[in-house]
Formats: structure tokens, C-alpha cells, sequence
């Protein structure tokens, strides 16, 4: 199946999962899986013989951790992608895509760092600018350069906030560790 999208606007951003990383955490999964079962059925026979219920609860807490692990995992999996489509930064999630457009959004920014586009009222979207899954390194500098020239073209680009902003991202694409000062 290929992709539709015009990739001459497209810039991903955040990649997401790779599949190796998805086909270790599956195989985490059912590892996990496996092992829990075995653990719940000692547990369970255990308690039920009457052999240990200090034992059986034991191997049943066991149990409780591997959930705890699993669900952890899952959620890693369903871990954000975000791309710049046009104007426009695309969320991929675990359920949809969210769209939020950096001409008309709301823009602001924190020190950890990352943007903040949409209303305060609403679920806004966060976008890192450190990449989680290459250790926290920064996005590539042209592709901050490009969210910078997208936020300065904004109406409302003569906006003080939004012109720090936008030479916010390009410090940054110019010295990605903050090395300069």
C-alpha cells in the first residue's frame, strides 16, 4: 500500500516506534504473557490446596507486576508520531490523527522544550522538540527551521511571543545542544 501524502511537504518529526522496536515489545508481550499464566496457575494451585497461602499470594503478586509491565508496554507502543504536513502538524495516535494548524492555532512554548498548539480549553498538542526515541536528541535543525518560518508567517508573526518563539527554534536548529551561549 503506498502513501498518498505529497511527500515534498511532508517532514516527519517524531518517528515513533521503529519496528524493531515494535517486534521487541511484542516479543516482550508474550514472553510475559506466557510467564504470568504459569505464575497465576502456581499461584491459584497453591491457595486453593491449601498448601501456602502465603505462597500463593506471593506467586499471585507476581502476577499483578506482569500486568503492571504489560500495560506499560502497551503503552510505550502507542507512543505519538508528528509530522509537518503544509502549514499544518499532524498527530499520529493510537486511535487517529489530530491536526493542528501553526498559521491559526494558539502557540506557546516551555522550557522542556516543546510547543503547545491549540486552545488552553481544550486538549492542546504537545510537541517535542527533543526526540524520545533517539535519546532526547533534537529534531533535525531543518526541520526546526521549517516550524520556525511557518510560525513567523503567522498572521499575527509581528506578536512578540510568537517572534521569540520562532527564533527559539532557530537557536535551536543552529546549536541543537546548547552548547553557545
Amino acid at each position: 500500500m503506498t502513501d498518498k501524502r505529497d511527500t515534498s511537504e511532508t517532514a516527519l518529526l517524531v518517528a515513533g516506534p521503529t519496528r524493531a522496536r515494535m517486534l521487541y515489545i511484542a516479543s516482550l508481550l508474550v514472553i510475559l504473557l506466557l510467564g504470568g499464566s504459569f505464575v497465576a496457575l502456581i499461584g491459584l494451585g497453591l491457595i486453593v490446596s491449601g498448601e501456602g497461602p502465603f505462597v500463593g499470594v506471593f506467586l499471585f503478586g507476581g502476577v499483578i507486576i506482569d500486568f503492571v509491565m504489560i500495560v506499560g508496554l502497551l503503552l510505550d507502543l502507542g507512543r505519538n508520531q508528528y509530522w509537518i504536513d503544509g502549514t499544518t502538524v499532524v498527530e499520529r495516535r493510537i486511535r487517529s490523527n489530530r491536526r493542528r494548524d501553526l498559521l491559526t492555532e494558539p502557540i506557546r512554548a516551555d522550557e522542556t522544550p516543546r510547543l503547545i498548539i491549540g486552545e488552553t480549553g481544550t486538549r492542546p498538542m504537545v510537541l517535542p522538540l527533543r526526540d524520545p526515541y533517539r535519546n532526547g536528541k533534537p529534531i533535525a535543525a531543518h526541520h526546526l527551521r521549517a516550524l520556525a518560518d511557518i510560525v513567523s508567517n503567522r498572521p499575527d508573526g509581528s506578536d512578540e511571543g510568537i517572534r521569540d518563539i520562532a527564533e527559539g527554534l532557530r537557536e535551536m536548529a543552529a546549536d541543537p545542544f546548547g552548547l553557545r551561549h
